[in-house]
Order: structure tokens, then C-alpha cells, then sequence
């Protein structure tokens, strides 16, 4: 059942000091988790390894002066069941730097995309991770000297998953 699943990953997160939202639509899920670097990439690590997942990408990862979500754990919404609007206007609320996750925030920018498409990306071989090729620039900002926040203590990274097989 993805409810207890979701209530015992939560538990487990807490329990690591990760926080973030998990959203899920026409089984395809987009993930934001903050935390940790050590932490997110053992995790990450584990997600990737889980054969209940599949087309596993990291889409993004950014550092940021403290967590978007930190007093949330890790909320879960089910864009099957929910609005559009309402499961937008509730990620802004969740967000602890008021006026930061605005519109124009690129974490904003993905889970409003996420969220508004009138479907989920079907599977595709095009959308094959294996033959990606991601690069990562030493430093988010264009030199080390614009890096605001050097001394964060937590970062996140966004997870994109394909459908599970029905069959599991």
C-alpha cells in the first residue's frame, strides 16, 4: 500500500534529518529531498538500487541557505486526487523562506511544471538515464566569489521515477 509506504519512508527520513515533498502523478513521481549532502546521497544511492523504481534520474541538485521544507518531513501529494491549484498554493505555504520559493524559483519552476502538464511523461527510450550524459559545474553560482551560501548545511536534489510495473 503507497500509504504506509509513504508514512514508513517519512519515518525513516525524519529520522535521518531529511525533509522535502514527494509527488506523484499518473505513477510517475517527482521527488525534492533537503538534507545532508552524505545523507541525500546515500539515499539517492538506495532509491536508484530499489528494483520498485525505475528510470531513476537526478534532475538537479542546489544549495540553499536553509531548507524550503524543513518543518514538513516529507509531505506527499497525489496529483491523481488533488487539484491543481490547491497542491500548488499548499507548497508555497509549506515553504520556511517566505518569499523565496516564488514563482520565479527554479525549485518552484519544476514542481509547477511537474504539477500543471495535463499527464505525467510517459516511458519512452528516449528518456533512457543510462544514456544521459549530466554535467555539474564546480560551482552553482558563474564564479566562487557569487557562491552566497559556501557554508549551508544542507542542499537538495530532485528525483524523477518512472512508472512501476503494475505487477509488483
Amino acid at each position: 500500500d503507497l500509504i504506509l509506504l509513504v508514512e514508513k519512508a517519512n519515518a525513516e527520513n525524519a529520522a535521518r534529518g531529511i525533509t522535502g515533498i514527494l509527488l506523484l502523478k499518473d505513477n510517475v513521481y517527482l521527488q525534492i529531498l533537503e538534507g545532508d549532502e552524505c545523507v541525500l546521497e546515500q539515499l539517492f544511492s538506495t532509491i536508484k538500487q530499489d528494483d520498485r523504481h525505475h528510470q531513476v534520474v537526478e534532475l538537479m541538485r542546489d544549495y540553499a541557505p536553509r531548507r524550503r521544507f524543513e518543518n514538513v518531513g516529507m509531505m506527499f501529494f497525489d496529483l491523481n486526487k488533488l487539484q491543481t491549484a490547491d497542491v500548488l498554493t499548499k507548497v508555497r505555504q509549506l515553504s520556511q523562506l517566505k518569499g523565496y520559493l516564488s514563482t520565479e524559483e527554479r525549485v518552484y519552476k519544476f514542481i509547477h511544471t511537474f504539477i500543471s502538464q495535463k499527464s505525467a511523461v510517459a516511458p519512452s527510450p528516449f528518456l533512457r538515464p543510462d544514456k544521459w550524459s549530466l554535467h555539474s559545474r564546480k560551482h552553482a553560482f558563474h564564479s566562487p566569489q557569487e557562491s552566497f551560501f559556501s557554508s549551508q548545511c544542507c542542499q537538495f536534489c530532485f528525483l524523477y521515477t518512472s512508472p512501476c510495473p503494475r505487477d509488483r
